[in-house]
């Protein structure tokens, strides 16, 4: 097996921002950022970069492999869904992204039972325009 350099975050090509309920009302951010899928040295499959940012003291770096591009890229975010769904905070209810639970990222078939339906009692009620059940879809 090749020997892998340290693992690095180099050109980003995605980032989401999701928010850390802290102390009292305020609110940090927790950025999580994936790295553009480039071919191993071997020149058969591919590694994709992904970083968890201000969820703990440092940053988390994860490289992922695929065997292609597309796979490397869908892997590193389904990996980086399990390390923020495992994480204290998301169990405690105080991480969300646009206020969910849902932190929008794919989601591996191993976790989806801890997936936390809603952020806010409020929201239950809550309809995304056009999802309402007066709208008709063509």
């Amino acid at each position: 097996m090749p020997q892998i350099a340290k693992t690095k975050l180099t050109q980003v090509i995605a980032e989401r921002e999701l928010q850390l309920a802290a102390r009292g009302r305020r609110r940090e951010k927790v950025h999580v950022r994936f790295g553009k899928p480039r071919p191993l040295p071997h020149g058969r499959d591919y590694g994709c970069v992904y970083q968890i940012e201000g969820l703990h003291e440092e940053p988390i770096t994860r490289h992922i492999f695929g065997v292609d591009s597309i796979q490397a890229l869908e892997l590193a975010m389904q990996m980086a869904m399990v390390e923020l769904v495992c994480s204290t905070a998301y169990g405690a209810g105080r991480l969300t992204w646009l206020g969910m639970y849902d932190l929008g990222l794919p989601v591996a078939k191993a976790i989806r039972g801890r997936i936390k339906k809603e952020a806010r009692s409020h929201q239950r009620g809550r309809q995304r325009p056009g999802r309402g059940p007066s709208s008709k879809r063509p």
